[in-house]
């Protein structure tokens, strides 16, 4: 099925409702925030993105979605593996 500018249209897969949302960062650049994010907790926060085509190109404008901070969570993570660590953030969002 072709969308109205004549490419085909590609179903995006996701829950068509919003109760949770993940924000991860590398943990390197965050790990000087963590006090301060962990005592933030049941604050409230935001987290926006822009919607991309298939080839990444922005055709949307910026979507944000506001909430509750309500977790912290640090990497479990091997220095020795070589792989990145991050920290994540997860929102409450307001439904």
């Amino acid at each position: 099925m072709q969308a109205g500018n004549g490419i085909d249209a590609q179903a995006i897969p996701g829950p068509k409702t919003r109760t949770n949302v993940t924000v991860q960062r590398p943990y390197q650049e965050m790990a000087a925030f963590l006090l301060p994010l962990e005592g933030a907790i049941n604050g409230p926060m935001h987290a926006s993105f822009t919607l991309t085509d298939a080839n990444g190109n922005p055709n949307d404008a910026r979507v944000t979605r506001t909430g509750l901070l309500k977790e912290v969570q640090t990497p479990g993570w091997d220095a020795k593996s070589g792989e990145p660590a991050f920290l994540a953030l997860v929102m409450e969002c307001n439904v």
